[in-house]
């Protein structure tokens, strides 16, 4: 699976934003299958807003991805509240295995691992 659009590496954005979407990202990912309730009120009052929270977990069934871009070039796996009102993982099978870069001049991430595999130009 390849990281989707390469322009993504030359986009620029703010430390304290990347700083809050990983903040936000890998506390989500450490409460998977607890209830959806509780973790989305512990989320809130950690954050100044909630917007980080829906830029991982999707609010509705068409909006679910398997993974998500959380800064120039961190993934996450995408997330959802299942039928029990749990949060969980849209792809639980998808791994930094899978994962292919979509450019050379980045370190990307998936969940905070780097990728093993290596750019290639002819993956496109």
């Amino acid at each position: 699976m390849t990281a989707p659009d390469p322009a993504q590496c030359r986009r620029t954005s703010g430390a304290a934003s990347t700083t809050r979407r990983c903040s936000a990202s890998f506390f989500l990912l450490s409460r998977v299958g607890r209830d959806w309730d509780e973790v989305y009120s512990e989320a809130v009052s950690r954050l100044d807003r909630p917007d980080p929270i829906f830029w991982m977990v999707a609010r509705a069934e068409d909006a679910k991805k398997p993974f998500v871009l959380m800064g120039e070039s961190s993934y996450c796996s995408g997330l959802f509240v299942d039928a029990d009102k749990r949060l969980a993982i849209v792809d639980p099978n998808l791994r930094v295995e899978h994962m292919k870069p979509g450019c050379a001049c980045c370190t990307h991430t998936f969940n905070g691992v780097a990728f093993i595999q290596k750019y290639d130009p002819d993956d496109g």
